[in-house]
């Protein structure tokens, strides 16, 4: 795995953090190299937080748009099943952010490409469902709420 320190990230991981989000669909669509580039803090020590993320967790994270998200999935599939330094899948990280504009579209593309996914636990033993469950918006419709648990228990994922 390729590492980036913070000091020195690609430049998605830049534009991510930005939120400038049409410079960074159109960087994925140019050039894949960056989406396979983990980005660290490099902090070594049990009084700070360490992480160490992929271009893909950044944008959940960050809510970004649907299309960049896509495009990220698609230019490297396989960080699907990267875990971030926290042990959570990019499921995990969508299942705590359906608060953005195009969360749950996300999640519902995450569990569509990766079924397997939604049954994973983090570090902490949560599955994606139970992070749902404990994140969800109260304000948030009940019924899409359940819509949502319902298709992580389903079998088949065609239509998605």
């Amino acid at each position: 795995d390729v590492v980036r320190d913070v000091v020195n990230p690609t430049e998605l991981f830049v534009l991510i953090q930005q939120k400038n989000w049409s410079d960074a669909l159109r960087l994925v669509k140019n050039n894949t190299r960056d989406v396979k580039v983990w980005v660290s803090n490099g902090i070594r020590s049990p009084r700070s937080t360490t992480w160490k993320v992929l271009p893909l967790h950044t944008a959940i994270i960050l809510g970004a748009p649907f299309d960049l998200v896509l495009e990220i999935m698609n230019a490297y599939p396989q960080a699907l099943t990267r875990k971030d330094i926290n042990g959570s899948l990019p499921i995990h990280l969508a299942a705590c952010n359906l608060h953005h504009s195009d969360g749950e579209r996300i999640f519902r593309q995450l569990i569509s490409l990766h079924p397997p996914s939604r049954y994973a636990k983090d570090r902490d033993g949560n599955t994606p469902s139970t992070l749902l469950q404990r994140h969800w918006n109260e304000s948030m419709n009940a019924s899409r709420r359940q819509g949502i648990i319902d298709l992580i228990n389903q079998e088949s994922f065609e239509g998605i």
